[in-house]
């Protein structure tokens, strides 16, 4: 989706520490062909006085940059004017720095290494930001409130195989979930390498899991926070890396650190997984209070499903907590419930049919499934949606109904007025 901007141009001004880092960051605007660089310093002292020539919408500033500090630039140049952003770009972060850009109100903050698309998106953005006059606001979810007395609950939707279906209702779930609930549900994008919840839900950001990797040992609601995008349903997302290289920077103690945290902070958390088998994987598992077990009824499925089953037991996971899901179930299907049921050792927990449409709508086109209603798609999830929250902490539903407010159409509406 373009920005307002994208048709004007953003003019953008560099305070860079030194000449080979502003080589480099002009490098990366220039790639951008909506970017209008109209200068830079090395000079950080000069910022001010430079800055009132060149009319600029953003200014990248590196914290590093000499003689003045970069965040003490940042303070100078937002105290000073109220016509462009500010972007702070770091060669490394910490919860020390994280917490001064979020004092100063600065659009962004990014940290190195970056790339041209991470870059001109986070321009983009802020000169949105500007354009909407939400200077000091960021583009950061609205806090859902105290965190729940007991921590929420863990649902992973996994997959053997690749192309089975697997974010579509990972996504349909967390969105018909967060229509309920809104801002308590978060989706995580774990599939790290080749994540698409974004493309799904129509989420655009510079901000992703990677921004959270230099404040993993230390993190805190207001960074966390930060990071999230919210979807007009109210749905909080924590979306995957951009690049398939930043993949290899999270360990399995990190993301188990991560899980845990949210689950403190939201009553429900919903992960999407990738189809391989590595300690991402094992690790939302050990940590899953439920596991949705998605597979096709094909052969080739089916075979795989099974063995991602028998791995799950040989690790001696509690089975109890899985639930099997038979995605595209079209009426010329080959097997049958039993046979799948024998086939797997699990008993069958939802069956959704096939329906090309809706799913094209919804992966071409960031079509929310809110806007199938009725569809026999949309139906199975609700009741999908309507079985898992009967194991969601009683905080949740108990707030909901403190509220007064009308619940919303569906199952799981009508599980709370009962």
């Amino acid at each position: 989706m373009a920005l307002a901007e994208d048709r004007v141009g953003v003019r953008v001004f560099l305070v860079a520490r030194n000449r080979a880092s502003a080589d480099e960051l002009q490098n990366l605007l220039k790639a951008d062909r909506f970017i209008i660089p109209v200068g830079e310093t090395t000079d950080s002292s000069q910022a001010v006085r430079e800055v009132r020539n060149r009319l600029p919408d953003v200014i990248l500033v590196e914290v590093d940059a000499l003689p003045t500090p970069g965040l003490q630039v940042a303070e100078e140049l937002l105290r000073g004017f109220s016509n462009f952003e500010v972007i702070l770009v770091a060669d490394q972060s910490g919860l020390g720095i994280w917490r001064d850009a979020l004092r100063l109100g600065v659009a962004d903050f990014l940290v190195k290494p970056l790339n041209a698309e991470e870059l001109g998106r986070s321009v983009r953005q802020a000169r949105q930001r500007l354009l909407e006059g939400r200077r000091g606001s960021r583009g950061v979810a609205p806090s859902p409130g105290p965190a729940p007395a007991s921590a929420g609950r863990l649902i992973v939707v996994a997959s053997a195989r690749g192309g089975s279906g697997k974010t579509v209702i990972g996504t349909g779930l967390a969105t018909l979930s967060a229509q309920r609930w809104p801002d308590q549900v978060v989706l995580v994008d774990l599939n790290l390498q080749f994540g698409d919840v974004d493309l799904l839900l129509g989420v655009e950001s510079a901000h992703t899991i990677r921004s959270l990797k230099p404040v993993l040992g230390e993190l805190r609601r207001d960074v966390v926070e930060r990071v999230l995008q919210r979807t007009p349903q109210g749905l909080l997302v924590l979306l995957a890396p951009t690049q398939v290289e930043e993949a290899d920077a999270f360990n399995p103690a990190e993301i188990e650190s991560l899980l845990r945290f949210l689950k403190d902070l939201y009553p429900l958390v919903i992960v999407d997984t990738a189809s391989q088998v590595d300690g991402t994987l094992l690790t939302v598992f050990r940590e899953a209070d439920e596991i949705l077990m998605v597979t096709t009824p094909e052969v080739p499925a089916l075979r795989d499903c099974a063995k991602l089953l028998r791995l799950y037991r040989e690790h001696r996971y509690p089975m109890e907590r899985v639930r099997i899901v038979v995605n595209r179930r079209g009426r010329d299907a080959l097997f049958d419930d039993g046979h799948i049921q024998r086939t797997l050792g699990r008993p069958i927990t939802a069956t959704l049919p096939d329906a090309p449409q809706v799913v094209a709508g919804i992966v071409n086109s960031a079509d929310p499934i809110t806007d199938f209603s009725g569809h026999a798609l949309a139906t199975q999830l609700e009741a999908l949606v309507n079985h898992l929250s009967a194991r969601m902490p009683a905080s949740l539903i108990e707030g909901q109904a403190e509220t007064g407010k009308r619940p919303r159409r569906g199952l799981l509406g009508r599980l709370v007025r009962r």
